[in-house]
């Protein structure tokens, strides 16, 4: 193991309690920055247990992004550590939604969020429901039958109204009226 650090003397050593062949504690010796990193991982194991939980992970070509995010969540990880001392069994989905709606208190009125989102424009609630779907039957296309005389065959169907249509302007016609 390779160990970087500048906190006490390479000469330092230490012991460390491990379990041997027979089950029972045997103090070892090693270096005393093999044992702080055993001793002190496990707080920074936590710290990064609690970040990916909740990680509010945007993906980014640029790296600032990314590390402006992760100094935010550090920023709220940090201050759930300090607001559950003390306490009985602390939930970060429930700080981080008391914390949430703190902030939002501090919007103005006109800029809080509303209630109520905008109706979803015509043009997306037709896309949602009307969209070609292939069929295993070939009939003439309702569209152009009606305008071409040679009629054209087609094996797409519309999944919500089930009539057969030429894919691209056919379709869009026919739905313009719909």
């Amino acid at each position: 193991m390779w160990v970087l650090y500048n906190h006490c003397s390479p000469a330092e050593t230490a012991s460390l309690e491990r379990w041997n062949d027979r089950g029972q504690k045997v103090s070892i010796g090693c270096p005393r920055a093999i044992r702080d990193y055993f001793y002190g991982a496990r707080s920074v194991d936590v710290l990064s247990q609690l970040h990916y939980t909740y990680a509010p992970g945007r993906k980014a070509m640029r790296s600032w992004p990314r590390l402006a995010w992760w100094l935010l969540d550090m920023c709220i990880v940090n201050a759930f550590k300090l607001w559950s001392m003390g306490q009985q069994h602390p939930g970060q989905l429930r700080f981080r939604e008391e914390l949430m709606h703190e902030l939002l208190k501090q919007l103005p009125a006109e800029q809080r969020p509303r209630r109520e989102g905008k109706r979803p424009r015509a043009a997306d609630s037709l896309a949602k429901d009307h969209y070609p779907q292939h069929s295993g039957l070939e009939r003439d296309c309702v569209e152009c039958s009606q305008q071409a005389e040679p009629r054209k065959r087609s094996r797409i169907i519309c999944a919500s109204c089930t009539v057969h249509l030429c894919i691209g302007q056919c379709f869009a016609r026919y739905h313009t009226d719909v």
